[in-house]
């Protein structure tokens, strides 16, 4: 669950649903949608949640997608199938795990492919960044298809 959309890739609006916390009050879900991240793992069906003071990460739900996540006295590290730490926490005076942020810095979240190198590409028009990716002329320009 999340605090505010923009932690969202791609978000629908729900219109029914209601979460309720430990002190049994109850907020509405606002919308539903996922996360996509180069260093954080994809997750689905993630609610952003009207009141909610931080973000809450369901646990089965790393496990789901295929991560590892073991906790210690002091942290909690997700890991996948080849070892790699996708996500990492620390445990702080009132036993919450609080995930270190990545050393990325995003200005804004694409919503396409085509969105993100239409930027990285000086806003270069579509139909052209399709002609590039088909003739392979950009490195790790990925196939774009009009839109």
């Amino acid at each position: 669950m999340t605090e505010t959309q923009r932690n969202l890739a791609s978000f629908e609006r729900v219109s029914a649903g209601r979460v309720t916390f430990g002190d049994g009050a109850r907020e509405k879900i606002r919308v539903k949608g996922f996360t996509r991240g180069e260093t954080q793992p994809n997750l689905k069906n993630v609610y952003m949640v009207e009141g909610l003071k931080v973000n809450l990460i369901s646990i089965s739900q790393l496990c789901d997608i295929g991560l590892n996540v073991t906790f210690i006295k002091s942290e909690c590290k997700a890991v996948d199938d080849h070892g790699n730490v996708r996500l990492e926490g620390q445990r702080s005076e009132n036993n919450f795990y609080m995930w270190k942020p990545n050393n990325l810095c995003f200005s804004t979240l694409a919503e396409t492919q085509a969105e993100l190198w239409h930027r990285k590409l000086g806003h270069l028009i579509v139909r052209t960044m399709v002609k590039l990716s088909n003739q392979e002329v950009v490195r790790r320009l990925p196939k774009l298809r009009p839109e």
